[in-house]
């Protein structure tokens, strides 16, 4: 079986987005009034440009959830 991957365009990240968090809610469902962190990653080459990054959101009951982009 062979697999690409390939850019997303936003509708298709919403979309997953979205996917995500429902399955999310309903194995773990969020405390009202939770406090999220979050973390920011950047990919850089050896010239030092941005060529790629991550966002990693940290829901309540430890649940996370992890956007990433590469920009070549």
């Amino acid at each position: 079986m062979k697999y690409e991957i390939k850019q997303l365009t936003e509708e298709e990240e919403n979309f997953i987005e979205e996917k995500i968090n429902v399955y999310g809610d309903s194995m773990a469902p969020s405390e009202p009034h939770t406090e999220e962190e979050q973390l920011v990653f950047k990919v850089e080459d050896e010239d030092k440009n941005v060529i790629g990054g991550c966002i990693v959101n940290i829901h309540a009951w430890g649940r996370a959830v992890l956007l990433y982009r590469v920009l070549r």
